[in-house]
């Protein structure tokens, strides 16, 4: 079943569509969009799909550039949700303001699929709603369903901020699960495939972003590839072009363990790759190190990318901060000038010898230079010339009074 954004409605009230019903909706919606923004896609569909749960389309650039929904405060996309879900006729939604995905309950006139030569599925439909509304009458809980009688189609509407998301949008979520596909190929090098494109996980710093062209993505994989890609016939198409990446190696493929998150069973495609990939595993043949091969790959796309310098400069700062850490902390200084909890004081004297001494720079080529003692003189003198009483002297006046 489709329809799982909307708990207030019973599951069986969004039922799967045959592909002619689908393709249906899908140039219907397609073209009431089509007046509200100059970008709208529908990813191309997984191969071999007998029916379908929802439409997914993806949109971008508003026709109207003026605020539509003045007053929609929060709004930053145009076209508001109100107004999406107007021109398509929901009766439903969950919106969404802004570039995310909002989602919307259009009903299903009666006697709609018989025109499409889908009659007697939609009057299974329509009955197997009513049996199960019929059973949770009465039930704890009815009143959070709403039970209206009526068959909706989910329709999700993704905002994009500019044509170059909405081609990185539509290409990943083309062919099913195909993005997901390609990611976990990735993942099995220590780098990370999303909509947003590739980067390289860099702990502690944030993940540096290698490419967001997806063609050139494709050719560090080396697959080759003209986007957007043609429709393939059979999933295996999909996955023997995917296999074709040099990257690909099945007597190292993995999609477990650390760094990859637990897939929703209803991603078929998803898991009838991860079952095909292992099974073509060679447990017999035994080759260069996991670990080494990672590194490989990952100091191949710094150069392929040319983001060494980037990377290295990164690792560069990291390596100041960890040794600065080491040598210049509060906790250290609170210490020295024997200041107890009085923080305030702490970072006066922070901020006078930074200032003095040239930042955090500084501090480390005075270290090189005089030696760690020096900083801790220097702390103390500082004290002393701000006018800090140490805590100990403040602890004996207290006392004394």
């Amino acid at each position: 079943m489709g329809g799982k954004a909307f708990k207030n409605l019973q599951p069986s009230a969004f039922p799967r569509m045959p592909p002619a019903v689908y393709h249906d909706l899908k140039a219907r919606i397609q073209t009431t969009l089509s007046k509200l923004y100059e970008l709208v896609q529908v990813p191309i569909e997984a191969p071999e799909k007998r029916d379908y749960g929802d439409l997914d389309l993806i949109v971008a650039h508003p026709r109207q550039k003026e605020r539509l929904a003045a007053d929609d405060a929060n709004n930053t996309s145009d076209v508001s949700p109100d107004i999406v879900r107007a021109a398509i006729g929901a009766r439903h939604s969950i919106p969404m303001a802004g570039y995310r995905t909002s989602n919307y309950a259009v009903p299903i006139p009666p006697g709609q699929w018989a025109a499409l030569g889908c009659g007697s599925e939609e009057e299974e439909c329509r009955l197997r709603l009513k049996m199960d509304l019929l059973t949770i009458k009465g039930e704890e809980g009815e009143e959070e369903i709403e039970k209206d009688g009526e068959l909706y189609y989910q329709v999700d509407v993704h905002v994009c901020p500019d044509e170059a998301e909405w081609k990185r949008n539509v290409f990943f979520n083309s062919h099913g699960d195909m993005g997901m596909i390609l990611g976990v190929i990735i993942r099995n090098h220590g780098l990370h495939l999303g909509v947003h494109g590739l980067k390289m996980p860099d702990p502690p710093n944030t993940p540096l972003q290698l490419s967001d062209d997806f063609s050139e993505i494709l050719r560090f994989m080396g697959i080759s590839a003209t986007l957007p890609l043609s429709s393939f016939g059979t999933r295996q198409e999909v996955f023997d072009w995917i296999a074709g990446s040099r990257l690909f190696d099945p007597a190292r493929f993995r999609s477990t363990g650390t760094g990859f998150s637990k897939v929703k069973q209803e991603r078929a495609m998803y898991h009838d790759f991860v079952r095909w990939a292992e099974g073509r595993s060679k447990a017999n043949v035994k080759g260069a190190d996991t670990n080494s091969k990672r590194q490989d790959v990952r100091s191949e796309a710094l150069d392929f990318f040319n983001k060494r310098e980037a990377f290295e400069a990164r690792a560069a700062e990291q390596a100041t901060r960890t040794r600065l850490r080491s040598v210049w902390s509060g906790h250290q200084v609170r210490d020295w000038a024997n200041m107890g909890e009085y923080w305030k004081g702490v970072k006066l004297i922070m901020d006078a010898i930074r200032a003095e001494l040239g930042g955090d720079t500084g501090i480390l080529e005075a270290v090189d230079k005089e030696g760690a003692e020096f900083l801790r003189t220097k702390v103390i003198e500082t004290r002393d010339r701000l006018g800090l009483i140490p805590h100990s002297e403040v602890a004996v006046e207290a006392s004394s009074t």
